[in-house]
């Protein structure tokens, strides 16, 4: 396999992510069963680990803060959350570690594609 048909294979990865997240949403929610996350959580991973069709020093310094700043925010809630229960303040603790993986994906994602498309290019000037 070359390096270009691995780059388009990485490329296009993106849409599958899309894709698994699209059915993996309504099947956490809908079933009850603690293995119908893993959907989500694959989508999650696979849109996270895709790239673009150029990828650049910039891209990955992004997408390497974006999972930086994920797990801290997620780490933090956690335990924010843990001791408002404890306190019986907050009724949702974060139980399951899917949930606080699915929250560590979904804010990585959200993180880097926001920075991403909302960002000027300072290298234009």
């Amino acid at each position: 396999m070359t390096t270009k048909m691995f780059t388009k294979v990485l490329y296009y990865q993106k849409f599958i992510g899309i894709l698994l997240i699209a059915i993996g949403i309504p099947m956490s929610i809908i079933s009850k069963s603690p293995e119908s996350a893993k959907v989500l959580i694959f989508g999650l991973f696979t849109l996270f680990t895709s790239w673009d069709r150029i990828m650049d020093e910039r891209l990955l310094s992004l997408k390497m803060t974006s999972i930086y700043l994920a797990i801290i925010v997620s780490y933090v809630f956690k335990m924010i959350s843990s001791e408002l229960v404890k306190q019986q303040i907050f009724s949702y603790e974060l139980t399951s570690i899917n949930h606080f993986i699915i929250m560590v994906f979904a804010v990585a994602n959200v993180t880097y594609y926001s920075r991403l498309y909302f960002s000027t290019n300072k290298g234009d000037d």
